[in-house]
């Protein structure tokens, strides 16, 4: 499944909020709502999990942008 599917699919249960750019370069931004914030926890130890079997594996990555809508932008 693409992620602009998953992505509405998710607004459409209410945890993402969509919110749409117009501008020259137009865009769509997914932000947790407050029953997406209820997740943030499991999504965290997915995330703590994962960044565990990549350091195991050698790959390294930086911490999650807090501030930074959950998905990239779908254009």
């Amino acid at each position: 499944m693409k992620r602009y599917h998953c992505a509405t699919e998710l607004a459409a249960d209410g945890l993402v909020r969509r919110e749409e750019f117009d501008g020259r370069v137009p865009h769509v931004e997914y932000h947790l709502t407050e029953g997406g914030e209820e997740l943030r926890p499991a999504l965290t130890a997915l995330y703590e999990w994962g960044e565990r079997r990549a350091t195991e594996r050698g790959i390294t990555f930086g911490p999650p942008d807090q501030s930074a809508p959950m998905w990239p932008s779908v254009r």
